[in-house]
């Protein structure tokens, strides 16, 4: 969409980190973008699965559900940087919602109404309250130009804060491996969760093997940690906070929530 067809935004936002567990991932929060949409066009896709298949400088309004990006700087911008899902990148867009047909609301309601979509979208998509988490999300929103002049009603939902992201991974050992290096981290310090044959060859390296309770039996013999929650349902969490107790660290991360007002 060209440039003088519509703005978009992204609003104000909140963050609320429980605990961050090393080469493992809890999500947080709600951050803004202002966006343009440009002539910059639409980005290459498969065409049975719609999957963005190269990287490149995509229009705004051409952004899906499940799209990866790379993370931009400013607060408008007239196009967005996208990558396959199997390359490493900052965001996806994980949601996406309409504002009803009426007269320009204003920003802070747009954004309200953003910061309500937030909630159960984030937990469907993450398995976990964004309130537990330790990744930020935000709306790509409608600006007053484009809902004046293009009706662009639509508000798109995004994940980001994750640094190092691998999908679509056969050999997650090989994986795991290169990130400790790079890192400076080796393997006896770090905690892996699987729950399929896949990722027997990490578990059965690293120094802490967790499962979730529903993983498959085969991989609960090589766990070191099963979980009482299932994935998707607290295990994640379950397992920092396993951690943190260990480290004699739980009490300190629940302690500024339990300061009197």
């Amino acid at each position: 969409m060209a440039i003088n067809k519509g703005v978009r935004s992204i609003g104000s936002g909140t963050a609320t980190v429980v605990a961050a567990l090393a080469l493992a991932v809890a999500l947080t929060g709600c951050a803004a973008i202002n966006v343009f949409g440009n002539s910059s066009g639409d980005p290459e896709r498969d065409s049975e699965t719609q999957e963005i298949t190269s990287a490149g400088q995509a229009d705004v309004f051409s952004i899906k559900v499940g799209d990866c990006l790379h993370a931009v700087q400013n607060d408008t911008v007239e196009a967005v940087p996208v990558v396959p899902c199997g390359d490493p990148h900052d965001e996806e867009v994980f949601a996406e919602f309409s504002l009803p047909d009426a007269e320009w609301p204003g920003r802070d309601a747009i954004d309200a109404a953003a910061t309500e979509q937030c909630g159960p979208a984030f937990r469907e998509f993450v398995g976990l309250p964004w309130e537990e988490s330790a990744l930020n999300w935000y709306p790509l929103t409608p600006t007053e130009q484009g809902w004046a002049e293009v009706g662009d009603r639509l508000v798109l939902i995004a994940v980001g804060g994750i640094e190092h992201v691998f999908q679509g991974v056969a050999d997650k050992r090989a994986t795991v491996g290169e990130l400790l290096a790079r890192l400076g981290f080796h393997w006896p310090e770090c905690a892996f969760m699987g729950d399929d044959a896949i990722d027997l060859p990490a578990m059965s390296k690293c120094g802490l093997a967790i499962a979730p309770a529903n993983a498959r039996p085969i991989v609960k013999q090589y766990a070191h940690l099963i979980t009482d929650a299932s994935g998707g349902q607290g295990a994640v969490r379950e397992a920092i906070e396993f951690i943190l107790a260990a480290q004699d660290k739980l009490d300190a991360a629940f302690a500024p929530y339990l300061m009197p007002q």
